[in-house]
């Protein structure tokens, strides 16, 4: 079943399971035994909703807009994709279906969601675009659209990789957190779905035995990488995923 417009306000973790409280047109309070917060940029604020889940392991959220500017046809057959910057991809040039150019994103940090294009913006496009293509004509672009990308660390910090966040880190039976999924937590996001699936609810139903959990939570508390820092023990864990043949015999974790 799929349920649209019914955002989790609050929950708390159960003895066998959550307590989630659901709003919407009709709220309602349900209990589950296994939760996966896939809420992309909403995903940090989802996990502190709900008691029970440590606090230190939540990363903080940041928000990054990209912005694109159309153009008709434009003289390009391929994708083009100069050296990104940090934090983004670039000013690339993508093709739709009908042969239409689009150029984008830019990288803009800002304090809250806001899919506004300020047209100002397009002069900075100009000179990334003309860098290898110096034929772009003046006033041809037009403000496309914007998306944001749902960032765990910010502006001056390194970037770092996507987070899948399992029992090992957060000590919850039956809860997978997936923080800073943009681009290549979407491009692997049917493995995800797959693998973060099985893992919550293995765990939950009783798959995995209580001696295990105390095992990998111990091992996690050792060697995870955000247990040196405190305050910080949020990153992803090789041993959630444990590795496996798969498709085309590529072993994947």
């Amino acid at each position: 079943m799929v349920v649209l417009r019914a955002p989790v306000l609050s929950g708390r973790v159960r003895d066998e399971g959550f307590e989630l409280v659901i709003g919407g047109e009709e709220p309602a309070t349900i209990r589950c035994r296994c939760v996966v917060n896939a809420a992309g940029l909403y995903a940090p604020s989802v996990a502190r909703a709900i008691d029970g889940v440590p606090r230190e392991t939540i990363p903080p959220a940041y928000f990054c807009r990209g912005v694109y500017f159309s153009l008709g046809r434009a003289p390009f057959r391929r994708l083009v994709y100069p050296v990104p910057p940090p934090g983004g991809l670039g000013v690339h040039l993508t093709l739709d279906l009908a042969g239409q150019a689009r150029f984008g994103p830019d990288v803009e940090w800002i304090s809250e969601v806001d899919y506004s294009v300020d047209p100002g913006r397009g002069d900075s496009f100009y000179a990334a675009i003309r860098i290898y293509w110096p034929g772009l004509p003046s006033g041809a672009l037009q403000p496309g659209y914007a998306g944001v990308r749902p960032k765990i660390t910010g502006p001056k910090e390194p970037a770092v990789d996507f987070v899948v966040q399992g029992t090992e880190i957060h000590g919850v039976l039956g809860l997978i957190n997936l923080y800073g999924i943009e681009s290549l937590g979407l491009t692997a996001s049917m493995p995800l779905a797959d693998d973060g699936d099985a893992a919550a609810c293995s765990v939950a139903l009783g798959t995995t035995s209580s001696g295990e959990l105390t095992t990998a939570k111990k091992r996690a508390a050792a060697t995870e990488p955000g247990a040196q820092r405190p305050g910080r023990r949020y990153h992803q864990t090789d041993s959630l995923f444990p590795a496996r043949p798969g498709r085309n015999g590529v072993h994947r974790c």
